[in-house]
């Protein structure tokens, strides 16, 4: 096998004169001196793989505490209204009251049931136009009807075709015939046509207001296209209603000018448009701006605190106030411009309070969403004089199951680093070589690496300290209201020896306490010492807060000495990221493992120069030979010669 070390300069002469395989007898010669770069290779593998190991149990460690020990977590337990839920049952009186109100205990309720009567919801404030806000379809000049020609009518989303024809044969196509020809497409007492309302041009409008017609719009037709004669733009499309597509100079035109018309003032950024004030929060918004974006930009905003709209059907536009409840609660005012008085938004409907009666007290609230005895209400619909029963029950299985939840997710992580701690090392499987790999296929390669994978952590003395501090939490009392309680007494053991510190939960035993005695369960589990958690606490500190501790805090205690971030004042930071570091974190190049790795490469680098020596100085060596054996040969020849010449 050639050699792979690329180093020499020196010319050599690969057996020539002397007929040997100098490139093998130097390939053989280096397998030995190359013994010593796989060794140090092997050692800097099983670094690597140990580091890995280390940080597979810090990933395990962090997965577990941010379920159980993160405030913001669903499943956090440090909490001790983690220990108390409550279900809920709401029973109306008359079945016309189902679905009135819905209730949901926090861990503050207790088991009973209450007398709920919603006498009325609360509202919010309404400001809103007085009518509708847009023009009619109107024609921009004079027309004229020619027969054949088509053009396009919607209602309310149904498409039709209209051909302008003379109906009764005899004066040319009228606005009779206009008038008779959508008629007979859609029906009588829906849209007329005039050229009386805007004198001398065309005007579509709403036969009646009580019609249930609310859309129509004007198009092009397919062919003959008739829009341009009667007074429209020959590709525009006209309708009595506004799109959220368009912008506010288009709205300048489509709003009905009976109180002025929409006039723009100067904006701050010096075009033209629209300024308005909408609870102390000052909104510009320019002729290009669409109505959409005016809307969204306003309802996204938490000052204003409103909901813009505009209602197509009715055609106007609504404010209504995101809090609900009696008082003021829009205030709207503009600069300059006249969106406000265009759109004629003069109704205001004022929001009310909610009125709830429970058990037989009357309260007044702004939301229909509140919390009293520690159930939260949402009334969804008034009662009148009817009661509506609310049953609130503790939900043992609920706080059990998530006990249990904690309690498999510890053992995993228990029963991991023990597998760490007691995995055999086969000695007889050490990392491969390169020369060993490429007899291998690849599925060998990985089932070799398996094994010499194994016990790189056995008897680890960091992890057995994790595992004596994680266990010593579970064993201590907790000193409470009630004395020294422990986590036996409300069902939940060690185990026997065999089990290495894993829990075994005792089903029967452990619920009777959640119902009997939940503030003992919590107390347990949750209780906390009024000395928070430190990197830098003093061995007395650490004791006292021990001792205060709950199971749940004593864990945080550990899991955080080993896996936390940042740093004490030492500038250490958690014992296994010091010990192994983690991907993506400074630790991730600065920790011990690291630092033996670094040694390891270190020491690959120098012996790789001195293999690289050592060949040339083996070719340069056969090099010499073969030389003195060619000038040998040069001169036996010479004197053979000499020889036969006498």
């Amino acid at each position: 096998m050639a050699s792979n070390i690329n180093s020499v300069s020196t010319l050599r002469f690969s057996g020539i004169a002397s007929g040997l395989d100098v490139d093998d007898m130097v390939e053989q010669l280096m397998k030995v001196e190359r013994s010593k770069m796989d060794k140090v290779k092997q050692d800097k593998q099983l670094l690597e793989w140990k580091r890995d190991d280390y940080r597979s149990i810090t990933s395990l460690m962090r997965s577990f505490q941010s379920s159980y020990f993160d405030v913001i977590s669903s499943t956090n337990m440090r909490s001790s209204t983690s220990y108390k839920a409550f279900s809920t049952t709401v029973s109306p009186s008359d079945a016309a009251d189902a679905g009135a109100v819905s209730a949901v205990a926090t861990s503050a309720a207790s088991e009973g049931t209450h007398s709920i009567i919603v006498g009325n919801l609360a509202t919010a404030q309404v400001r809103q136009s007085a009518g509708g806000v847009t023009k009619d379809v109107q024609g921009d000049s004079g027309y004229t009807l020619t027969a054949g020609e088509t053009f396009k009518l919607t209602i309310d989303g149904v498409t039709k075709s209209i051909t302008l024809s003379d109906l009764d044969g005899t004066d040319g196509v009228t606005l009779a015939d206009l008038n008779k020809s959508i008629e007979n497409a859609f029906g009588s007492g829906k849209v007329t046509v005039d050229d009386t309302t805007n004198p001398g041009k065309l005007t579509f409008k709403v036969s009646s207001e009580t019609n249930g017609i609310n859309k129509i719009t004007v198009s092009a037709g397919t062919t003959n296209n008739a829009l341009a004669n009667m007074g429209f733009g020959a590709d525009a499309i006209y309708s009595n209603r506004l799109s959220s597509g368009d912008t506010l100079a288009v709205l300048k035109s489509k709003l009905d000018d009976s109180n002025g018309g929409l006039a723009f003032t100067a904006l701050s950024d010096g075009t033209e448009g629209i300024k308005l004030a909408i609870n102390g929060k000052t909104f510009e918004f320019s002729e290009t701006t669409t109505l959409y974006s005016m809307m969204n930009q306003i309802n996204r905003d938490s000052t204003a605190n409103v909901n813009m709209q505009y209602d197509e059907i009715n055609d106007k536009f609504k404010f209504t106030a995101k809090q609900t409840g009696a008082g003021n609660n829009i205030e709207i005012s503009e600069s300059g411009s006249s969106f406000i008085t265009t759109a004629d938004i003069s109704v205001n409907n004022a929001g009310e309070d909610a009125k709830i009666t429970i058990d037989g007290t009357e309260i007044t609230r702004s939301s229909n969403t509140f919390t009293a005895d520690g159930i939260t209400y949402t009334a969804l619909k008034e009662t009148g004089t009817r009661e509506v029963t609310v049953s609130t029950k503790q939900d043992v299985d609920t706080v059990y199951n998530k006990i249990k939840s904690f309690v498999d997710k510890y053992n995993e992580l228990i029963s991991k680093i023990n597998g760490e701690l007691t995995e055999e090392r086969d000695r007889d499987y050490a990392p491969l070589t390169d020369d060993q790999k490429e007899d291998m296929t690849e599925d060998e390669i990985k089932r070799w690496e398996e094994k010499a994978k194994s016990g790189s952590l056995r008897g680890d003395s960091l992890l057995q300290k994790i595992v004596s501090d994680l266990r010593n939490t579970l064993y201590a009392g907790v000193e409470g209201e009630s004395g020294t309680s422990f986590l036996f007494s409300i069902g939940i053991e060690t185990g026997s020896w065999n089990n290495k510190g894993k829990l075994v939960i005792n089903e029967s035993k452990l619920k009777a306490a959640i119902k009997d005695s939940p503030d003992k369960v919590a107390e347990i589990f949750s209780k906390e010492s009024s000395i928070a958690y430190s990197a830098d606490m003093t061995s007395t500190e650490r004791s006292t807060r021990f001792k205060e501790n709950g199971i749940i805090n004593r864990m945080y205690d550990v899991i955080q000495d080993n896996i936390r971030t940042y740093s004490n004042k030492n500038g250490q930071k958690g014992a296994l990221l010091e010990k192994a570091g983690v991907v993506g974190e400074t630790t991730e190049n600065k920790n011990i493992m690291y630092s033996m790795i670094k040694t390891q490469s270190d020491m690959i680098t120098t012996l790789t120069k001195k293999l690289q020596t050592r060949e040339d100085y083996y070719y340069k060596q056969f090099t010499a030979m073969e030389k003195a054996i060619s000038q040998m040969n040069i001169q036996s020849v010479w004197l053979s010669q000499q020889y036969d010449s006498q």
